[in-house]
This record gives C-alpha cells, sequence and structure tokens, in this order.
C-alpha cells in the first residue's frame, strides 16, 4: 500500500510555499518570530475554516490533538496567546497577496466559460457581513450598524473569485422580448454627446420575471447579453456559499487586522479547494468536497482517490501480529 501523508497535508502542499515564504518576508512587521511563522498562522486558521472551529482555543487544542501530524503539515505547535497576537499586529495584505497568487494558480487549469466568445467574462457585486458596533466599533455602517462591504469579482472561467476588496429580431421563446438601441435625451446626456446603448428586455422563462439590460456592447447578440446578465447569478450564489461554508460571519479577533485577515483566508481557502476540484477533474461540487474533507482532515489517505470515492485501501498486518495471531 502507497503511503500517504494527511489529508490536511496533501491539500496544503497545493500552496506554493516558495512563492508563501517571499511574500511572508515582504509582509512581515516588527522583529523577526522566534517560536512561531506565518505559515503555522496559516496552517492554524485554514484548519480553522475546514474544521469549522468557533475560537482560537478550539483551534489550538484541534492541533495540539493532532501534534503527530504537525511535522508532516511542516508546521510547528502555536498558543492561543500568540495567534491571537500574530493575527492582530501582523498585516492582512500577506494573505491578499497570497490569494492574488491562488488564483494565478487556478486560473491556468479552470474551465473555460460556455460563452462562444473568447474574452473573459466578469461578474462584480458586493454583499455586506454584519459586524456588532459595540465589538467592533471601527465598523461602524450606518448611525446603529457596524458592517464589512465585501466587493468580489467573480471569473466565470471556473466561477472562482478574481478580485476581492473589503470596506467599510427578438426570440420570444428564449425568452428576449426586445432589442433596441436607444440615446438618452436628457439634458445633461445631450450637452455629454453620450453615445448609443444597446437596450435589452428578458423574461426568465424560468421564474417569469423581466428583466432589462443596458450595454454599450453592439458585437455581442442581444440573446448573447440576456445570457451573460443572467449567469450574474452566479456571483450570488458564491456569497451564499462562502456564507454558509466558511468562517466570515463570526470572528476569531476584534482588531480590523484580525477580521480581515481570517476573511482574506477564507479566501485562500476556497481556491486551494478550487484548485484541487479542477486539478482532480472531479465532478463533485465544491460543498461536497468540503464535506468530504472536513471528515478525512486528518486520516492518511490519497486525496484524490478520495475525492473518487475508491474505498479506503486495508491496513496490512505487521510480521509481528502475524505470529501473535498464529500463537
Amino acid at each position: 500500500m502507497a503511503h500517504s501523508n494527511t489529508v490536511l497535508s496533501q491539500l496544503l502542499k497545493l500552496v506554493p510555499r516558495h512563492q508563501f515564504e517571499a511574500l511572508a518576508r515582504a509582509h512581515h512587521v516588527g522583529r523577526r518570530f522566534r517560536k512561531t511563522s506565518r505559515w503555522s498562522q496559516f496552517v492554524a486558521l485554514a484548519t480553522g475554516q475546514l474544521a469549522r472551529r468557533r475560537s482560537l482555543r478550539d483551534i489550538v487544542s484541534n492541533l495540539n490533538a493532532q501534534s503527530a501530524s504537525l511535522y508532516h503539515l511542516g508546521s510547528g505547535a502555536v498558543t492561543r496567546s500568540t495567534l491571537a497576537r500574530v493575527n492582530e499586529r501582523q498585516p492582512c495584505e500577506f494573505y491578499e497577496a497570497l490569494f492574488g497568487k491562488l488564483y494565478g494558480q487556478c486560473r491556468s487549469i479552470a474551465p473555460r466559460h460556455g460563452f462562444r466568445f473568447k474574452n473573459k467574462l466578469y461578474s462584480l457585486d458586493a454583499s455586506t457581513i454584519e459586524l456588532s458596533l459595540s465589538i467592533f466599533p471601527w465598523a461602524k455602517f450606518r448611525e446603529r450598524d457596524g458592517a464589512l462591504k465585501l466587493h468580489v469579482g467573480l471569473d466565470h472561467d471556473g466561477g472562482i473569485p478574481a478580485f476581492m476588496s473589503l470596506t467599510d429580431g427578438v426570440d420570444k421563446a428564449k425568452g428576449l422580448r426586445a432589442d433596441q438601441a436607444i440615446r438618452l435625451t436628457d439634458q445633461k446626456s445631450i450637452q455629454e454627446s453620450l453615445p448609443e446603448l444597446h437596450r435589452v428586455s428578458y423574461v426568465d422563462p424560468e421564474s417569469g420575471q423581466r428583466y432589462v439590460f443596458l450595454t454599450n456592447n453592439f458585437a455581442l447578440a442581444a440573446s448573447t447579453i440576456a445570457a451573460i446578465y443572467k449567469q450574474h447569478w452566479q456571483i450570488e450564489l458564491f456569497f451564499k456559499w462562502i456564507k454558509q461554508n466558511l468562517k466570515i460571519t463570526s470572528f476569531l479577533g476584534v482588531s480590523k487586522n484580525a477580521v480581515m485577515t481570517q476573511v482574506w483566508v477564507a479566501m485562500c481557502v476556497y481556491l486551494v479547494l478550487a484548485y484541487l476540484k479542477f486539478l482532480s477533474r472531479t465532478t463533485r461540487s465544491m460543498q461536497h468536497i468540503l464535506w468530504l474533507l472536513q471528515l478525512n482532515l486528518f486520516i492518511r489517505r490519497d486525496i484524490v482517490a478520495l475525492l473518487r470515492g475508491d474505498p479506503p485501501s486495508p491496513i496490512p498486518i505487521s510480521p509481528q501480529r502475524n505470529l501473535a495471531l498464529a500463537r
């Protein structure tokens, strides 16, 4: 039977370690670490995301219970106080930069979007993460409300986040109703000589909802424009998925840097999961992949075989045990 490291160890090997360490050096502030590292921080926070741990103490206890596996993760033991201090003081921009590297890695093998045109297709949208002002006073959103605004550009090649910002002749059978060239006639538009716009009216055959889209692109067919806007729903599904499956609505620290570190790590974990999906060519959903990993994080199994659904290999019986049985 071929030897396999833990599922978690194999997953973390998908993170380009040489790039990770170069970014860690570039984004370090203060004195050099003596007993910890940015890699140990990432291992702890990523494990917390994957195992759905609720607190720093919970994360550290979980890792301590698996101390024999830390060597294979390339990580050292961390204490709750050390992890809290690194989360608060070391710049979250490090994980923003890591996110960019992981996106580039995913993009190189992501499946193409289903449209005929060769151009890249992105959807832009934002979602609110609600916070309590009494706990996060820096996150003032409205007079009595606290929140973060998560802005995401979704790459439809693979349906992965490409960039993110955190801040306080009409075929009616296909749903098309109008395909028009229009010009804005208000005084300001006339003064600025704004060009014509492409107006497409579309009714979703499934929901019956009517939509009207405006674009300055006249090269694409009306049906294609309508399909592109309908595809925009994927970013809403993305926001729903990460809020339900990753830890970005309750936080391990209260400082702005700690909160943003946690969100960026969550997005990095999402890209690692997506890269695993593309690399293994599995047809399993991201939900199913995450579920399998959560159940098997510290099990020694080949990760691709796990995703294929292969049965676990039998554990070989040692010669000493065979002799004991023979007696």
